[in-house]
């Protein structure tokens, strides 16, 4: 009998949704508190696909994908978790990297950036044609870009491009799931093993907007973008200066918890829609 809790075979085509449940379902929105929550989904059966009014931002996508770092969300057995069965609908053990990304473009309503769902990494540079690239030069923030560990001569894994770790560009961060232990982590990854990246059509980034997740403090784990930029720069703006550095570590937290007492807000040090607006004031 075979063991269903293993992935395919490396290169083995994972199998594709159906007709029936081809719809990309989007994930519930968050409460009025604007707080991303990461508790188990457990998908609709049935739910038209979403299309964004306006793409997200690089920014956005990697803030998102951040704050799903350390979890593989409700998992059943290896490979299987809320990822898969948002996919596939039911207990599919499957490589899930690409799932992954499709997740959080469809978080967006974005899925049509990529021409919808997909799983199978090998497919993504004929599903995306011209979107396709291969020059460093181009690559940004939140782009999905691919890798061939084994020299097959295909991708076999995927992420999200955060940013370069080194002048050269020879070393960069990023963002994936089905990696480090079965899991969404940061990774340092050679540009040596890069088989190309997608420039899917992301919006330009705008640090003052709100990108729709709440910033917070999480030791070892801390959230860095330009909007973290903005927070800290805000906070300077209205009489709470800190270190400009694109962490949200815990003197920034402080400095949140100060602001919010003197704008009569919740005094949690954490940075959603109320205190993004105060702080743009």
């Amino acid at each position: 009998m075979s063991d269903t809790s293993l992935p395919p075979p490396a290169g083995e085509p994972i199998p594709q949704p159906g007709p029936s449940d081809a719809a990309a379902p989007r994930l519930p929105d968050p409460p009025d508190d604007g707080r991303i929550y990461v508790d188990p989904v457990t998908p609709p059966s049935a739910e038209p696909t979403h299309h964004a009014a306006t793409a997200p931002t690089g920014e956005q996508l990697v803030a998102y994908a951040m704050t799903l770092r350390g979890t593989a969300r409700g998992r059943v057995r290896e490979n299987v978790n809320d990822f898969t069965q948002w996919y596939y609908g039911d207990n599919t053990a499957a490589s899930w990297c690409l799932i992954f990304v499709c997740w959080c473009l469809n978080h967006f309503g974005a899925l049509g950036l990529i021409g919808g769902k997909i799983a199978y990494v090998p497919d993504l540079k004929k599903r995306v044609g011209s979107k396709w690239h291969t020059d460093r030069k181009l690559i940004s923030r939140g782009d999905p870009v691919t890798f061939d560990f084994n020299h097959s001569g295909e991708p076999e894994h995927v992420g999200f491009f955060v940013k370069w770790l080194n002048s050269g560009h020879t070393t960069f961060e990023s963002i994936e799931g089905n990696t480090g232990n079965d899991q969404v982590a940061t990774r340092t990854r050679y540009w040596s093993d890069v088989y190309g990246f997608v420039k899917p059509g992301l919006a330009a980034s705008d640090p003052s907007r709100y990108p729709g997740v709440v910033y917070r403090y999480v030791a070892g784990a801390l959230m860095h973008d330009a909007h973290v930029t903005w927070i800290q720069q805000r906070l300077g703006a209205h009489r709470h200066p800190v270190n400009v550095d694109s962490y949200y570590g815990p003197v920034t937290a402080a400095a949140v918890t100060a602001f919010q007492k003197d704008a009569h807000l919740p005094a949690d040090g954490e940075v959603g829609p109320k205190t993004w607006a105060a702080l743009a004031n």
